[in-house]
């Protein structure tokens, strides 16, 4: 259960002071969604804030909010407004897994690296990971055949 998570303010943030996370579990990006929400954006401005985490030196990882990013970047935008997170390192991983899987359709190989990850890191069986995810069962058990059957 994710514990505390947010400050809470709004700020902007420089967008050349986010990175992505070093174990991004995106396999591909879907560039007409970024397009549209480039539009979007250019139109009614960020209407959500990204959610970021302190890294050290002064720089902050993104944790929600890698679309929002690349949207910004295509428009020219300098800063994006960001909520910064105060999680330990399993709410950063239970808040990006979740978003993600919320708001895009993932392919089945972003499906099971998410899962695998969870059964990995946290030692989860599947039927938790399937839960955090909020997906069946059975799907992530068939999206982690399929990258099985890719690795082989």
């Amino acid at each position: 259960m994710v514990k505390r998570i947010l400050a809470s303010e709004v700020k902007d943030l420089p967008l050349n002071m986010i990175d992505f996370p070093e174990d991004d579990l995106r396999i591909r990006r879907d560039e007409g969604k970024i397009g549209e929400l480039a539009k979007s954006m250019r139109r009614l401005g960020q209407l959500v804030p990204i959610l970021v985490r302190r890294k050290n030196g002064g720089r902050y990882e993104v944790l929600d909010g890698c679309y929002r990013i690349l949207a910004a970047r295509s428009l020219g935008w300098e800063t994006v407004k960001a909520v910064e997170a105060v999680p330990d390192k399993w709410d950063e991983d239970a808040v990006m897994i979740h978003a993600n899987a919320i708001r895009v359709n993932l392919t089945p190989l972003d499906v099971a690296r998410r899962a695998r990850l969870l059964m990995q890191r946290y030692n989860m069986d599947l039927e938790e990971a399937s839960s955090v995810l909020g997906l069946s069962k059975s799907t992530v058990s068939k999206c982690l055949k399929i990258d099985e059957g890719l690795s082989e």
